[in-house]
């Protein structure tokens, strides 16, 4: 039988670009390093990072152990947005270019109306843009995208794409051993405030929650992380405390989490515009209660009641009133701590999130 000497041309493996104007690695870019540093999996052998800044380039070289080029751009938005579209365009046909900053979410109209479908377009929504302009600015650009993918159900409502955004949680590393601590039941209640200290976490809100407590219960107030777009912030909490009856809030500055999470009883999150939360998983998995308001994308890690507590968003006297209850109770706060990591193990694990995120990347890359 005559045999045909044409040869079959083998199937390139696609190329995962992502793109990152991150000035330092924050949780999405965490979460970012462990997906990609992940080696079982194919997106991970086959991705590479750009980054417009040394600091997260350096960081996904060292612990995602990814490719990573460092993109010198000039001073500015624009700047930066020509330097990368420069470097995208020089990538081969097919790749698959994820858009994860939002800033940078111009670059998807810009490559395709200028090279219409040859990359794959994606734009990773994990942070929710405040202001009408920068909300619709930022949803005009995902039109353009082939794909989006979404952290949570809140982003994707605020940029108006729930009917078309994959929703893909992100990995919440397990902890290397238990770290939930016994505490006597007459400690002092340690309520944590974890992250940036800037005005749009909205600390001040738990400063006050919290101190009007003081007077009739032991408790603590400590918030980890440092001032980031205002450094006057911090200045004015410390002033803003000392309103109270006695001293209560410690200022911890910058810890690791698995010692942060051995500190306190309580994770709250007082920003009700919060995109998602990672902070709210990796508490839930070291066994700390987690208090969030009734809006925003935090309270979507867990259920209220059963592995987690909301209160009435902006509302000081309402997280003030769900504070005192877990203080008077012990046994709520076992019994929410204990099916907290339950649910953050079988929605949120590791290789839950890795494979959800890698399959919505490959079948974008496979249309």
């Amino acid at each position: 039988m005559w045999k045909s000497s044409k040869k079959i041309p083998e199937q390139r493996q696609t190329v995962y670009v992502f793109v990152s104007a991150a000035k330092e690695p924050w949780g999405a870019e965490r979460s970012l390093s462990i997906i990609l540093h992940d080696r079982q999996n194919e997106l991970a052998k086959s991705s590479k990072v750009l980054c417009l800044s040394e600091k997260t380039a350096s960081f996904f070289k060292t612990e995602a152990m990814v490719r990573t080029d460092l993109i010198n751009a000039g001073s500015g938005r624009i700047a930066a947005l020509v330097s990368m579209y420069k470097n995208l365009i020089r990538q081969p046909s097919g790749s698959c270019i994820v858009v994860f900053s939002l800033q940078l979410l111009p670059l998807i109209p810009m490559l395709r109306l200028s090279h219409g479908n040859k990359f794959r377009l994606v734009a990773d929504i994990h942070d929710a843009p405040r202001g009408w302009m920068d909300r619709l600015a930022s949803a005009g650009c995902v039109r353009f995208a082939h794909r989006a993918i979404s952290i949570s159900k809140y982003v994707s409502k605020h940029l108006w794409m729930s009917s078309s955004a994959v929703i893909v949680p992100r990995p919440i590393e397990l902890p290397a051993s238990n770290c939930c601590v016994e505490r006597a039941d007459d400690a002092p209640l340690n309520i944590g405030i974890v992250g940036r200290v800037d005005r749009e976490k909205r600390v001040d809100l738990a400063v006050r929650a919290v101190g009007s407590l003081v007077a009739r219960m032991d408790v603590r107030l400590n918030v980890y992380g440092a001032a980031h777009l205002d450094s006057d912030y911090p200045a004015e909490l410390q002033q803003m405390a000392l309103q109270f009856d006695k001293p209560f809030v410690n200022f911890a500055g910058v810890k690791q989490p698995v010692e942060i999470y051995s500190e306190i009883d309580v994770l709250v999150v007082a920003n009700e515009n919060e995109p998602s939360g990672r902070t709210v998983g990796e508490a839930m998995m070291h066994g700390v209660v987690v208090v969030a308001p009734d809006a925003g994308g935090a309270g979507e890690f867990f259920e209220s009641g059963v592995s987690g507590l909301t209160y009435r968003a902006g509302s000081e006297e309402s997280l003030a009133r769900v504070l005192t209850e877990l203080a008077g109770s012990p046994d709520l706060r076992n019994r929410l701590t204990k099916n907290a990591k339950n649910k953050i193990e079988l929605e949120r694990g590791t290789d839950v999130a890795v494979t959800a995120y890698r399959n919505a990347l490959e079948s974008t890359a496979a249309k």
